[in-house]
């Protein structure tokens, strides 16, 4: 049977967002990636709270993303990515196995087909992708909780997040694809499963998850 290769932490977070000061303009207050906590160097915070503005947005932002992760629809939908993108936590899409979780490591060597790409970690995000995603939520490794973080944003710019909280299954798997998502799921350009295949997996994967 289909078994995620980690679960997607699906215990709330030591602080929910409703149990966090009334001010995000202190980053402490806050658990800032899902369990475990990723501890985000104070040079980084510094330099993060520069732009108070830009500051208490994205936070605003990571915050939601922590509670969709405690959703099991979202944690199932993130295991469903995984299964046909062939990501681990750990890969790189050359083939070769991450060994440094500081940051997206980028452009690797090439592959068996002779590819080169920077599709990394369970989700094989580019780095562009993974990039344009921290500007909206603030600073990310390449740790596991900060690869789900990713992750639950990239489905919330796709529509896929709010398709999926309507119920509507389909549209969020399709919404997920194209036209700028996972091209290994239903409808993207290296399509590896169907929708019928998608749907099945993603209720077992949602059985483990409640």
């Amino acid at each position: 049977s289909a078994t995620p290769d980690r679960p997607v932490p699906a215990a709330a977070a030591s602080q929910s967002p409703d149990q966090t000061s009334s001010s995000p303009s202190e980053p402490q207050e806050f658990t800032l990636d899902p369990l475990p906590p990723v501890v985000i160097p104070e040079k980084v915070q510094a330099e993060w709270k520069k732009n108070d503005a830009e500051f208490k947005r994205q936070l605003e932002n990571r915050v939601s993303m922590i509670g969709a992760l405690q959703n099991p629809r979202v944690q199932a939908i993130l295991d469903l990515i995984s299964r046909p993108e062939g990501g681990t936590y750990d890969s790189h899409n050359s083939g070769a196995k991450m060994t440094n979780f500081d940051e997206h490591p980028g452009f690797g060597p090439p592959n068996k087909q002779g590819d080169s790409s920077s599709a990394a970690g369970r989700y094989q995000m580019l780095k562009r992708t993974f990039d344009g995603i921290k500007k909206q939520i603030g600073p990310l490794t390449m740790s596991e909780p900060s690869q789900d973080l990713a992750a639950a944003w990239l489905l919330k710019e796709l529509g896929a997040l709010k398709a999926l909280e309507s119920g509507n299954l389909d549209t969020a798997i399709s919404a997920a694809a194209v036209p700028k998502g996972w091209a290994a799921l239903p409808g993207g350009v290296q399509q590896r499963i169907d929708m019928g295949q998608a749907k099945a997996l993603y209720e077992e994967f949602l059985r483990q998850r409640m």
